[in-house]
């Protein structure tokens, strides 16, 4: 895909109203939450299933094994995020910032994800198997690993982030800008189509082109 042609993800413009203060067990009292702003929450090994936040900044959260199955979060801010483990499958995230976070495995697999930005993040696995991605960006991140398998990924970017093991298989990419990363380990390599690399990535991978096509390199 040539450059001129690859668009850009729409970031997130979470612009905030007047919240309201609200209790640190205000996420575990209530299935909705509107326009509040939370700090020091612990919700470690809590069940937050369908849990449904809108306009809303949470801050300083500990969520290590929380389950946030078919939770919505809409228009809202998570900063300082905590958790060895969050299990967000299927859930639903639209126009969120997630700021300044460390969170050691998430899975978003089966998510439905929207205008969605990690900013200055620690992620160890991230789950994005048969999600459903649009306008999704990682700024300033470190990612171990970025698992899309069966997922569709339409218009993602990077910016400043680096992944060490991206997974690919049987993923649908639609312009997703992978320039600046330097993936050790990319499998497999057929999945990269619709995706944008560097010249720099090229000579990287160009063993792992020339193995799935069959090419033997003479030295």
């Amino acid at each position: 895909m040539p450059t001129d042609r690859l668009q850009a993800p729409t970031e997130p413009r979470v612009v905030l109203p007047p919240l309201d203060d609200a209790s640190p067990h205000a996420l575990h009292d209530a299935a909705v939450l509107d326009r509040v702003h939370v700090v020091d929450v612990d919700s470690a090994g809590a069940d937050l299933a369908e849990l449904a936040l809108s306009e809303c900044h949470v801050e300083r959260w500990q969520a290590s094994g929380a389950v946030l199955r078919h939770a919505h979060l809409v228009e809202s801010r998570l900063e300082r995020l905590d958790a060895a483990q969050l299990d967000a499958g299927r859930s639903v995230w639209r126009d969120v910032e997630v700021v300044a976070s460390r969170i050691g495995s998430i899975d978003l697999s089966d998510a439905s994800i929207r205008s969605v930005a990690f900013v200055g993040c620690k992620l160890g696995h991230v789950n994005l198997r048969a999600a459903r991605a649009r306008d999704l960006t990682f700024r300033d991140c470190t990612i171990d690993t970025l698992d899309v398998g069966d997922a569709e990924l339409d218009r993602a970017a990077f910016p400043g982030s680096t992944v060490h093991t991206l997974e690919l298989p049987r993923a649908t990419l639609r312009h997703v800008d992978l320039r600046g990363l330097e993936p050790r380990v990319v499998t497999p390599v057929e999945s990269l189509a619709g995706a944008v690399i560097d010249d720099v990535q090229l000579s990287l991978l160009a063993p792992a082109f020339a193995a799935h096509l069959g090419i033997g390199v003479v030295g």
